[in-house]
């Protein structure tokens, strides 16, 4: 048996050999049969000094072809108690060979460490490995074999199996640990912490599913967007934590009123949504608003205030007013806007009248095609710092829209649209040369060193030109070697892995790094890593939100961290606000940081001037607080 006894294992051990007397040779040096091992032992001792493996004893078992040793193995296995290591002879007519033999065993048991027993007249090397493969389980012993080298080889494959196992297991506890810990994480992510309702993100999760059930069975569903009417003035006046208490009341009440099938979820400040499905009554969306509204009436009574709320309520129809969750919802919104118009606590229907918001998102899409070409992009660049030196690392450049009428517009509210209409790919391709070419402009005037990240979007990263593009952009703005990296997100690259992977590892060749972006906010699973040539991991924002209060986030940062560090993954931790965030981190070994407490995104012209005072060589110990 493989006994769990640290200081004096015992290691299951098979022989498959064809000849009675390899067997007995071999149980004579690894267990002392006829007093051999004792004696080489002390042989080994005066050579080496090496008295430490006296500690491991073996259980020989013996098979005499392939075939038997195969059935042993598979038994060993399923009883719990597999081998060790297994002694394999290369030729035992009229049976399996052994090549043959160790490619079955392995099948059954991959962890099992083998020594094949060859003669000089046997395979080659080159032979065994053109049919086994090169593998750090595979060793050959020639024969007539020293038994010095029998026992050492039977030592060292031993222990490098119950390393490898100990190393499995704890690798395995720590995913676990990740994955426990996420679970509850996701859950916070994906609800409000004061209401403990859905929050935008399972929000729109909710509605895709509800609308693909609706459209498969043929039903309506409606979706009612909640505005609160005087809420400002009870924060304004009574503060924060009293607004937050009527909140919750509100919920309550609201709960209350509604059926099993029906979701409501928090939007942010004041504005919920509610999804009602299953209407079998014409009539039946305008009904739950008028209930919602009217269980709103009665006064809240909280800290000896007494408080009066209304609700002004929009309703849209599923697939009159929107066939997909973004029409709808913003169907939905505008009519509550127009309840707010008319005088507020009351419920607005959508109509086509209302639909000048679709129009208004059209204008907006049309101002973005004019904004490329009429020089409205622009970008701004966040600096990157290693965690444990402050030391600049890396600018990541970032898409801003300087609108000649809304001022500056972040992605956020034009990326979308961008991605829907297709203008991501030559905007992202400007992006690109754009970012490359600042690069070179820095790096040209002393501050060496420094590369770019720009993010890419899947469906640029995507198309069947974009290594020549990208290569184009690079030759044509001269930029250095290693001054350009790329990120794409988590959710782009699990959707389209077997796509992206080899496109990683092309960029990789060509000294152009890709990052995973976002990570943590979708699949948080390092089982797809080990598959992509990926430099590094960005951990998400949102589990860096907790970490000055929640010793379980950090346990998830530090676990993470160590998983990406034991597949040669260096990681970056965005959105690091506060200092008590930055002082949670210096536990977790990440590598880099980022975030409005080190550099908020700016203009490339206002961080150079205080980057030009240092001296080129100094740019590396650049420090973060000069980049506010």
């Amino acid at each position: 048996m493989n006994s769990c006894d640290t200081d004096n294992p015992v290691y299951r051990v098979l022989i498959v050999d064809d000849n009675q007397a390899i067997h007995d040779d071999l149980r004579k040096i690894l267990v002392g049969e006829g007093g051999g091992a004792a004696e080489l032992l002390g042989d080994e001792e005066l050579l080496f000094q090496k008295v430490e493996i006296r500690g491991s004893r073996f259980e020989i078992d013996s098979a005499y072809q392939g075939v038997d040793g195969l059935a042993m193995v598979d038994r060993a296995v399923a009883e719990g108690r597999p081998y060790a290591l297994a002694f394999v002879d290369v030729r035992m007519p009229p049976g399996w060979d052994g090549v043959h033999t160790v490619v079955q065993l392995w099948k059954a048991y991959p962890d099992l460490q083998v020594v094949i027993c060859t003669a000089y007249s046997d395979y080659s090397w080159n032979d065994i490995v053109g049919k086994l493969g090169h593998s750090d389980s595979l060793l050959i012993l020639k024969k007539p074999f020293d038994n010095i080298e029998a026992i050492q080889l039977a030592h060292a494959l031993t222990r490098k199996w119950t390393m490898s196992r100990e190393a499995r297991a704890k690798r395995q506890d720590l995913e676990r640990m990740v994955q426990q810990a996420t679970v509850e994480l996701t859950y916070h992510a994906n609800h409000d912490a004061l209401t403990d309702l859905p929050n935008r993100r399972l929000f729109a999760d909710r509605l895709a599913q509800a609308i693909a059930l609706a459209r498969r069975h043929g039903e309506k569903l409606a979706l009612l967007y909640i505005d609160l009417d005087g809420f400002k003035l009870v924060n304004d006046t009574l503060g924060h934590t009293l607004g937050d208490l009527l909140l919750c009341e509100v919920v309550k009440r609201i709960k209350d009123r509604l059926r099993q099938c029906d979701t409501l979820a928090r939007m942010g400040g004041d504005e919920f949504t509610l999804i009602a499905t299953e209407l079998t009554e014409p009539d039946a969306a305008e009904v739950l608003a008028r209930r919602l509204r009217e269980v709103l009436l009665a006064p809240f009574r909280i800290d000896g205030n007494q408080l009066f709320v209304t609700a002004s309520v929009g309703i849209g129809i599923y697939p009159q007013d929107g066939r997909d969750p973004t029409d709808l919802l913003r169907n939905a919104d505008a009519a509550m806007y127009a309840a707010k118009r008319q005088g507020k606590n009351r419920a607005v229907f959508f109509t086509p009248e209302i639909g000048q918001a679709a129009n208004d998102r059209l204008e907006f899409e049309t101002h973005l095609r004019s904004a490329l070409k009429n020089g409205e992009l622009i970008l701004h660049y966040q600096p990157e710092f290693e965690l444990v030196s402050r030391r600049l690392v890396r600018f990541e450049a970032l898409l801003r829209w300087e609108h000649p009428t809304r001022g500056l517009v972040p992605p956020c509210a034009f990326i979308t649209i961008a991605e829907e209409s297709g203008l991501i790919v030559p905007i992202g391709n400007w992006v690109l040369a754009e970012a490359c070419r600042t690069a070179k402009e820095w790096n040209e005037a002393g501050n060496s060193g420094v590369p770019v990240a720009v993010n890419v979007s899947a469906q640029q990263f995507c198309r069947p030109d974009f290594i020549d593009t990208v290569l184009g952009i690079v030759k044509q703005t001269a930029i250095g070697p290693g001054l350009l990296e790329l990120e794409l997100t988590e959710t782009a690259i699990v959707r389209d892995l077997e796509e992206i992977a080899p496109k990683i590892g092309r960029l990789r060749e060509l000294g152009i790094p890709v990052s995973i972006d976002d990570f943590g906010s979708g699949y948080s699973s390092f089982s797809y890593l080990e598959k992509l040539p990926v430099a590094s991991v960005k951990i998400d924002r949102s589990f860096v939100q907790c970490l000055e209060f929640a010793p379980r986030a950090r346990s998830v940062v530090k676990g993470m961290v160590a998983l990406a560090h034991s597949i040669g993954l260096s990681v970056v931790v965005e959105g690091v606000e506060t200092e008590g965030q930055l002082e949670a981190l210096s536990e977790s070994e990440a590598d880099d940081v980022q975030g409005f407490l080190l550099g908020r995104p700016a203009p490339m012209e206002k961080h150079l001037p205080k980057l030009a005072e240092l001296e080129p060589a100094a740019v590396a110990e650049t420090e973060a607080i000069l980049i506010h």
